[in-house]
């Protein structure tokens, strides 16, 4: 970070030269960017965040498009100049502190500030712009105070905070809604970059390996933290969207699942690794023997003595109480019958026991 600052070229006031170089090289990225989209028909979103204290201001330009890298582009980034001000803000990257970040996908980008004082500091955007298809809303994440704000122009879209003197490198986030689509009886495997709360009757769980019965203990949470793999389930064959979590949610237990937040290779795993699979109408856990996981997805390691040893599948067992049935859905009719005197519940294409265990 040290050396970004001292590549940094004055800064007299907020209109000087380097905002002017700041707004060329934007323009510069831009124009670049529309050129690419020529060929390509994509486009890109812009956020300008703004942060102002008493009577002074900066600003930090964000820039997403599927034209960069999923790092942040260093040959785009501009390094942050640190003179003259008592509040500035920025973008933390592996390349220091940026005034402007520019990455395919802004999802977990930190933001931090630096206060030569301590006082009231309020954070504003402005300059929005969205163009890519799929872009939903997007917020700053306080990652001290657990607070969200809905990143978009009016006073309703405003951060007030008690900014401290020093460097804060890490204090926010941008963060915005995941969408996952479960399979043909319900599930879904997942993990991401920032902390979600699923919504509209989707259901999260953490995974513990029970080797005796070499089933899966599913236990719900109420949200998925940061980096951890989870199932999910819900209605079959549908669109859910994972929301940023709010204050006072929780997630705890045993969980085995590994989470992989980017795409990963497993190649060099000793464990045996099972995936989520729907095999004949039915969702349980199979061996992958592929090389790669993608990216927002989890799995399960297993330690087995010998191929031989590796089971061919593991089967789910709801532990605790969760009611299957309080998943509603048009397209999914859940079917209660008797067989062999055990009263069982039909939804698609799974069969559970009144325990939530699936039974074939």
């Amino acid at each position: 970070m040290q050396a970004a600052e001292n590549a940094a070229v004055c800064k007299p006031n907020k209109k000087s030269i380097n905002q002017i170089d700041m707004k060329a090289k934007i323009f510069t990225v831009l124009a670049a960017l529309a050129m690419t989209a020529m060929v390509s028909a994509q486009t890109f979103n812009r956020i300008v965040v703004n942060i102002e204290k008493g009577s002074e201001s900066d600003e930090l330009y964000l820039i997403e498009s599927p034209s960069f890298t999923d790092d942040f582009e260093n040959s785009y980034d501009e390094a942050k100049g640190f003179i003259g001000g008592s509040i500035y803000i920025y973008g933390t990257t592996a390349y220091g502190s940026q005034g402007m970040v520019c990455t395919n996908n802004l999802q977990g980008a930190f933001i931090g500030y630096r206060a030569t004082a301590d006082g009231t500091a309020t954070i504003t955007f402005s300059d929005l712009q969205s163009d890519l298809a799929d872009v939903t809303t997007y917020y700053l994440y306080d990652t001290e105070s657990g607070d969200y704000t809905a990143i978009g122009l009016g006073s309703s879209n405003k951060y007030i905070f008690s900014a401290v003197a020093g460097d804060h490198p890490n204090r926010f986030m941008i963060v915005e809604p995941v969408k996952v689509n479960t399979n043909e009886d319900g599930w879904a495997s997942y993990a991401g970059k920032v902390a979600m709360a699923p919504t509209n009757g989707l259901k999260a769980f953490f995974a513990e390996y029970v080797s005796s019965s070499v089933t899966v203990n599913l236990n719900e949470v109420e949200m998925i933290p940061a980096a951890e793999g989870v199932f999910l389930y819900g209605a079959a064959l549908t669109e859910y969207t994972l929301s940023p979590v709010v204050t006072g949610l929780t997630a705890s237990g045993t969980n085995d699942l590994v989470g992989c937040v980017n795409y990963t290779d497993v190649s060099g795993e000793t464990d045996a690794i099972y995936c989520l699979r729907n095999v004949g109408g039915e969702s349980a856990l199979y061996q992958y023997l592929g090389a790669n996981i993608p990216a927002g997805k989890a799995y399960l390691p297993i330690t087995v003595s010998g191929p031989s040893a590796a089971p061919k599948r593991i089967s789910f067992r709801f532990n605790g109480t969760t009611d299957i049935d309080e998943v509603q859905s048009d397209n999914v009719q859940c079917t209660k019958f008797i067989e062999n005197g055990q009263l069982l519940i039909k939804r698609g294409n799974a069969v559970y026991n009144l325990k939530g265990q699936m039974v074939r």
